[in-house]
């Protein structure tokens, strides 16, 4: 039993980072499917903010910000 509930939890934890992985993408998509039919609602704008907090997220994360300036 306690190996089935091992093999559970990693194939809910990969099933979730796959979701994660995914989701720019997805939201890149949707965007831009909106800029294309020139029909940009909250939704769409909604995506706009979900990437541009990644990228924010990222640039945070980037060497900019680490210890050892020189």
């Amino acid at each position: 039993m306690k190996r089935l509930e091992l093999y559970f939890i990693r194939a809910v934890l990969i099933t979730l980072l796959m979701v994660i992985a995914f989701s720019p993408i997805a939201a890149i998509g949707y965007f831009f499917e909106g800029v294309a039919s020139l029909t940009l609602q909250a939704t769409h704008l909604l995506a706009l903010g979900y990437l541009l907090l990644i990228a924010f997220c990222a640039f945070l994360l980037s060497p900019v910000f680490g210890e050892n300036k020189s």
